[in-house]
């Protein structure tokens, strides 16, 4: 679940404010989560990297259960965290 990792990557930020990771990767991090933390995460990755994809049964599931989509979903929009990559994922699923 990346709401933890999230959390996690703003207790670093908290903690150990000069400390500097390459290169993190999400999985379908919480929108709600992701969008209030990310000021504060922004500066402890050198990138970024969200991974979305779209017909997710698991993410349907989180949604429904926490009441907004999940930031993983390909349909969110994801065009207003600046700085974050985002590969969707949905067309090379689909093909597996």
């Amino acid at each position: 679940m990346a709401g933890p990792a999230v959390q996690s990557l703003a207790e670093v930020a908290n903690r150990q404010p000069g400390t500097r990771l390459r290169n993190v990767m999400l999985l379908a991090p919480d929108i709600g989560i992701f969008e209030r933390i990310l000021p504060r995460i922004r500066h402890v990755a050198q990138s970024m990297t969200l991974y979305v994809m779209s017909g997710d049964r698991p993410l349907a599931l989180s949604a429904q259960l926490h009441g907004y989509p999940r930031l993983g979903e390909a349909r969110s929009d994801v065009s207003t965290f600046e700085g974050v990559e985002v590969i969707d994922l949905s067309d090379f699923l689909a093909r597996a």
